[in-house]
């Protein structure tokens, strides 16, 4: 997307920061492979934009040894449901996602500087037949639109009745 106003205009925030992708294969993944050649490896995984073919998105922010940040991992809002007893639990990390594709940029801003740190694991596709069987609940962020940018204190809160899986973000479940 593009710059935040506080942003410095000689670098992008995570520049020269120990952040590092690692790449499956040496390559990075086909959602990613535009902004990977227009910028960087690097700058593609944590500013995007990514390409899902218009089905959305999800990430998984797990806590990573020898990365606590001050006061440990903080928020944990999703369980594996592999976990046991998943339905019961929040504890493996911390997870959120949109159908809109243009929020993954911003949503990855939004926490690097809200201090979440750890691995990051994202996935293409948002909805029960992209979660389901994989976490118990994810966070919904939604889009905001220039109109809106005065209004909306957290894009990651207020979302109106019927927003896509409202009822999925309030009571997820890996049943």
């Amino acid at each position: 997307g593009p710059p935040w106003e506080d942003d410095p205009t000689s670098r992008r925030y995570h520049d020269g920061t120990p952040a590092t992708p690692v790449l499956a294969d040496g390559t990075c993944p086909d959602p990613l492979a535009a902004s990977c050649a227009a910028k960087g490896v690097k700058a593609a995984h944590l500013d995007g934009p990514i390409d899902c073919g218009g089905g959305g998105w999800f990430c998984r922010i797990l806590p990573q040894a020898g990365w606590v940040p001050e006061g440990g991992f903080r928020d944990s809002n999703f369980a594996h449901c592999s976990t046991p007893d998943a339905d019961e639990l929040d504890t493996d990390g911390h997870c959120h996602g949109s159908d809109t594709e243009d929020t993954y940029g911003w949503w990855v801003r939004d926490h690097w500087h809200r201090g979440y740190a750890g691995t990051l694991h994202c996935c293409c596709g948002w909805g029960p037949e992209a979660l389901g069987g994989v976490v118990n609940r994810c966070d919904y962020r939604r889009s905001i639109e220039p109109s809106q940018l005065d209004s909306c204190r957290d894009a990651n809160e207020d979302h109106p009745p019927g927003s896509p899986l409202f009822d999925f973000d309030a009571g997820g479940s890996c049943e």
